[in-house]
């Protein structure tokens, strides 16, 4: 995989040689861009440059002069951590719109970073540095969340969805693309029987398990139902579109949210649904969900029946799909959460 990612770079290179290509191990070419962008004063000099973050999705470098901190954001016609895997490209002006929808809005932007530039040639944004934060996939080995801290992600996720936008903004951001591709990764290949996956390097005897889910048509039916009627089609709400602990920052400043480059106008379930999942797989306390509902406040319209089954194929993806999180559960313990996928997509 490693070796194919510059032979992607090259390729792209060559077919777009207008583009500029971000390169850690250049900082002489990161100045002249940076330059080129306005970004850096006089006689300001980079001291540093490196990755923020594992960097699954986008290359995300951070940039240190003698004078500020920039993140640099670029996507690519690819997965950066699977180069084999193709993705719109236009992803980074999706996730730059989302910060323009939401810049007045003073109860999300002030918990996103700031968006000071967007290259729509090169697919660069140029981002605020929120400083050596840490995010919350530590649950996933065993820590707890704090209520406190749940209350604080439930409440920006209801600022988010209580936002007024006219329907040109609304029309504006399907973000089809990547609800293509994340569709198919959430509702369709982890239910396909031969999807080149192979779960028992991963647990042994997770396939077996899988095996139950897959040879269920209500739950395959219902899944299918729901990735048609609850994500692909469009709503009223701008969701984040994939609000899990991955987006979740921890920071100096307190609570900060990125990576909204999932974001379209959808169903508000299905962000919080994704949420109430993974604090389940993370195995938090109730008052942990609790709290985070408490503060999100749901309305009269909200379908917490709608919320739980989305809950229930997040849990059922992140466990027989591509999209794996560094779990230390073990095989009874995956048996039991695909369990508890099954209760809540048939409820």
């Amino acid at each position: 995989m490693s070796q194919l990612l510059p032979e992607r770079r090259e390729e792209l290179s060559k077919e777009f040689p207008e583009i500029i290509l971000l390169d850690v191990d250049d900082p002489e070419g990161l100045s002249a861009y940076l330059n080129s962008r306005g970004m850096l004063g006089d006689d300001e000099v980079i001291r540093s440059a490196g990755l923020a973050g594992e960097g699954n999705m986008n290359l995300t470098l951070r940039v240190k002069t003698d004078r500020q901190r920039l993140i640099l954001k670029q996507s690519f016609p690819w997965v950066q951590k699977y180069p084999q895997i193709d993705a719109p490209w236009d992803r980074i002006i999706r996730e730059a719109r989302f910060y323009g929808l939401t810049s007045e809005n003073a109860s999300v932007s002030s918990r996103t970073p700031k968006l000071f530039d967007l290259d729509i040639q090169s697919r660069i944004a140029i981002l605020e540095d929120l400083g050596e934060a840490a995010d919350f996939t530590t649950v996933y080995s065993g820590e707890a969340i704090n209520p406190k801290d749940a209350a604080t992600l439930g409440d920006w996720l209801a600022s988010l969805h209580l936002g007024d936008f006219d329907p040109n903004n609304r029309s504006a951001l399907t973000n089809r693309d990547m609800r293509e591709l994340n569709h198919a990764h959430i509702f369709e290949i982890p239910l396909q029987s031969d999807n080149g996956l192979n779960l028992d390097t991963i647990t042994p005897g997770l396939a077996d398990a899988a095996k139950d889910l897959k040879s269920n048509e209500d739950y395959v039916k219902t899944v299918q139902n729901l990735g048609q009627t609850a994500y692909l089609e469009d709503g009223p709400t701008l969701l984040h579109g994939d609000y899990f602990p991955g987006s979740w920052l921890i920071t100096d400043q307190g609570i900060r949210i990125i990576d909204p480059e999932f974001c379209f106008f959808g169903k508000s379930e299905f962000d919080v649904g994704v949420a109430l999942a993974h604090f389940a797989m993370s195995g938090q306390s109730g008052n942990v969900a609790e709290a985070f509902m408490l503060s999100y406040n749901a309305g009269e319209a909200f379908d917490m029946k709608l919320a739980n089954q989305l809950a229930g194929v997040e849990i059922m993806r992140r466990l027989i799909g591509y999209g794996q999180l560094p779990l230390t559960a073990d095989l009874e313990n995956k048996k039991a959460l695909l369990k508890r996928s099954l209760e809540l997509v048939l409820k």
